[in-house]
């Protein structure tokens, strides 16, 4: 394995890009993500806003590097048995957000979390099924090392 300096992109996806069932779809290649929302799952702000602190988060800060390795199945879903550290999204309301913001990040001592701007009329942000499917991804790649937090 070797730590890559990477980079992330968070798009809404067609309906050819995500396979059917899912309302998330990571691709991972070295030195990259690429995580599909389906249409109605995420909103383009979202996106727009996971993409610009993800460059800080991973290009400009290099807080996290992706340790890569070519295994087939490397985005298999597994359970880490002890965690390397945690990273998670949650949904909360927009007052506990900075104004202007759909989704803000927390860091603290081993533990990522992804405060997420909650339904508010009729405007979904990130659905209940998105905000699970990107916990059990980022249970995998963070619990077991895939990605790492740098000192």
């Amino acid at each position: 394995m070797s730590e890559v300096k990477a980079r992330g992109q968070f798009v809404i996806g067609t309906d050819d890009e995500i396979p059917a069932g899912k309302v998330v779809h990571v691709e991972e290649h070295e030195g990259s993500a690429r995580i599909h929302y389906a249409k109605g799952h995420a909103s383009q702000e979202l996106c727009d806003q996971l993409n610009a602190y993800h460059v800080g988060i991973l290009q400009e800060a290099a807080d996290w590097k992706q340790d890569w390795t070519n295994d087939a199945d490397r985005l298999t879903p597994r359970k880490a048995e002890q965690p390397i550290a945690t990273a998670r999204y949650v949904l909360v309301p927009g007052a506990a957000l900075p104004r202007g913001r759909v989704c803000f990040p927390v860091s603290v001592d081993g533990e990522f979390i992804w405060l997420v701007h909650e339904e508010e009329d009729g405007i979904v942000h990130m659905s209940p099924e998105a905000i699970k499917g990107m916990n059990e991804y980022l249970d995998h790649v963070v619990g077991n090392g895939l990605w790492k937090q740098q000192d």
